[in-house]
């Protein structure tokens, strides 16, 4: 039996340089005599080809250019963390062939396997060391072609890197669809708010809501509480002077979730509570629903009242409101705002001059779909479920992936020092 041995990149794949052509040279995807030339941008967790772009065939020099199935497209000029990116080329119906940033790793598949030699490229402690032999540049990272060759892999017979291929395969299917999972899970609060309460919100006209239905501005929405509906500090009043290591939290932008409503309980920075008591019109609670003022508008999130802190600051960009739970459910709004039609009118209302953002006036003003207070609650309740299901999947996911990469790093991760005992 053939022994297993550390060996050179070089000694088992042939590195080619993609082709280059000028942007006149470019033809219509599916002209005769063409073929597909990929870019950086098709180089994702699979082969992308939903964005492709034809050169002629005669722009192809060599015939080793022209892809085949199991060769690696490697971005081998890009910004230096994407430098070394790779994906495996599948059975493609097309001709095709790579761009000048991308070089194509051909294997000898006579004592390698693709499949092994794609799961070994990609693992994140290669792809490391592959960075480490990229040339950084002003704007641009080249992958150095001697120093890439040159890396040693564990190279077993070839019936155990298939054996370890379909192993490792099976343990990143296992990631990949508790990540979908995943996914679906972040669309059903979505589908279940456009369920109960899509037709009437999109409509927002009070003639056209159900019976018990009516509108509302915000401000008259919000609890009786001075500063239920409040702004960040003015002006020079919070700085980074005034930033602390620890005290009360300061949200800012970082801690609203864009698209999903969630409140990031952590990565604060922090202000003494003697600065708190000074910004007390600017302090938020545990419940109150926090919006952002300017920057990446249509964040929205509130804060949970199981909550870290008992009180926390809101920056200069970001708004508050304290609601009124006898009239809307804290859930439903947040909802609410996320919605196209919220979002929309947010986008219409946005103040352009300068850095684009809303004041706390526009806030006050917008108008909200009310629906009776028990079909909000029982929405609310169906968004508290769907939270503790995903909370339960996001641990299995994160168990997954450490499981996969604990299994690619046993792997192709060992320590140096057995490589000389193996090659003697």
């Amino acid at each position: 039996m053939t022994p297993t041995v550390y060996t050179q990149l070089g000694d088992i794949a042939k590195l080619i340089r993609g082709v280059t052509f000028k942007p006149q040279e470019l033809v219509p995807v599916g002209s005769p005599r063409s073929a597909v030339c990929f870019r950086t941008a098709n180089i994702q967790a699979e082969l992308d080809q939903s964005d492709l772009i034809s050169v002629p065939r005669k722009v192809i020099k060599r015939s080793e250019q022209r892809l085949r199935t199991g060769d690696l497209l490697v971005s081998s000029a890009n910004s230096w963390n994407l430098v070394g990116k790779c994906v495996a080329v599948p059975d493609l119906p097309y001709d095709a062939t790579a761009g000048g940033f991308i070089s194509i790793l051909r294997p000898q598949t006579d004592r390698v396997d693709p499949r092994y030699l794609y799961l070994w490229l990609n693992s994140s402690g290669v792809q490391h060391r592959v960075r480490q032999c990229a040339r950084q540049t002003t704007s641009i990272a080249n992958l150095s072609v001697e120093r890439f060759l040159e890396l040693t892999l564990l190279l077993p017979p070839i019936p155990e890197q298939r054996r370890i291929a379909v192993t490792l395969e099976k343990a990143d299917a296992i990631r990949r669809n508790r990540e979908c999972s995943l996914a679906l899970v972040d669309t059903l609060a979505r589908s279940v708010f456009f369920e109960m309460f899509g037709n009437a919100v999109k409509e927002a006209r009070a003639r056209d809501l159900p019976l018990g239905w009516r509108v509302a501005c915000l401000e008259s929405i919000a609890a009786g509480a001075a500063n239920s509906c409040a702004g960040g500090p003015f002006g020079s009043s919070l700085g980074r002077s005034d930033y602390a290591a620890a005290g009360v939290p300061v949200i800012r932008g970082n801690n609203l979730i864009a698209g999903r409503g969630e409140f990031r309980d952590e990565g604060f920075v922090f202000v003494s509570p003697a600065k708190a008591d000074e910004l007390r019109r600017n302090i938020a609670l545990p419940g109150d629903v926090i919006f952002t003022q300017r920057g990446t508008l249509g964040q929205v999130a509130q804060i949970p009242f199981s909550a870290k802190y008992d009180r926390y600051i809101i920056s200069q960009s970001q708004m508050k409101v304290t609601p009124d739970t006898d009239v809307i459910d804290p859930t439903y709004l947040v909802h609410y705002f996320l919605s196209p039609r919220a979002q929309s009118e947010l986008a219409h209302r946005t103040v352009a001059t300068g850095v684009p953002h809303i004041n706390l006036s526009i806030l006050k003003n917008f108008t909200v779909v009310l629906p009776p207070l028990p079909l909000q609650r029982r929405f609310a309740a169906f968004v508290a479920q769907q939270a503790t299901a995903r909370r339960s999947m996001k641990r299995a996911y994160r168990e997954a992936e450490r499981l996969a990469k604990s299994l690619a790093h046993s792997v192709f991760e060992r320590e140096v020092g057995d490589r000389a005992i193996n090659t003697q």
